[in-house]
């Protein structure tokens, strides 16, 4: 899985697609096409890839195949819609009626049988950005850049959205670390290492309980700065790798 720059040079690119296929000969052949049609495209075997990516890039359609290894197509297009707000169109090399209703109810924007013909699902992809653009310009959705996190270090607050929430001197040793390491992902070991140096949280020695322990003020502190924990959208798991907070440049 090869990932792109997240500063996409929009002057040279349309717009970026997800394509979710098991059949790498699939996703290949759309990569290419669609790279040759400037789009930008990057592609996933299954389910679990596919979820990563949506949390890390932000797409303007995923291409979604329905028959895959573990988790199917129809999962993964009702999460896409409802959790990422990312337009879907479907294929599949079932043509039967009652599969095409099952992936509209999923949230499908459309529908494509395989085979088909590459040109056609240019079209398809052209019609579904621009309906969801439409969409988008009468309601827009909110993003990121308008959170902010303002850190009162001496008073122990942290203002989310002019909210003010009081936090522990645990929470806001945290808070300074990310904030000393701005966007960056930081691996558990960076993280305990600041905090040793702070002297703030107490350690044990042994690696297992500090990463237990970090995992659990990560917890405590998506509870008070999400609108969903359960699903984050700032203070983000990268996986394999450690947290990357989000914040304003």
């Amino acid at each position: 899985m090869t990932l792109p720059d997240k500063k996409l040079n929009k002057t040279k690119y349309k717009s970026s697609v997800l394509v979710v296929d098991d059949d790498s000969r699939i996703r290949n052949l759309l990569k290419r096409f669609l790279s040759k049609n400037n789009y930008i495209s990057i592609s996933a075997q299954n389910y679990n890839t596919a979820v990563e990516l949506l949390e890390t890039f932000k797409f303007d359609i995923a291409i979604v195949d329905v028959m895959m290894p573990g988790r199917n197509g129809f999962e993964l297009t009702k999460i896409v819609g409802e959790r990422f707000q990312v337009p879907v169109c479907m294929l599949t090399a079932r043509t039967e009626i009652n599969d095409k209703l099952l992936g509209f109810k999923n949230g499908a924007d459309d529908y494509l049988t395989k085979p088909f013909e590459p040109e056609e699902l240019l079209v398809r992809i052209k019609a579904i950005i621009r309906r969801n653009q439409s969409i988008t310009q009468i309601n827009p959705r909110k993003s990121l850049t308008h959170f902010e996190f303002v850190l009162d270090v001496h008073n122990q607050i942290l203002k989310v959205n002019g909210n003010d929430i009081s936090l522990t001197n645990n929470e806001v040793s945290l808070l300074n670390v990310f904030k000393k390491h701005k966007n960056k992902v930081l691996s558990r070991d960076l993280i305990i290492k600041e905090l040793n140096a702070t002297k703030t949280i107490p350690l044990a020695e042994k690696k297992s309980t500090n990463n237990r322990l970090i995992d659990l003020q990560i917890t405590r502190l998506r509870k008070k700065i999400e609108p969903n924990p359960t699903y984050p959208m700032y203070l983000k798991t990268i996986r394999g790798q450690g947290y990357k907070l989000y914040l304003e440049s």
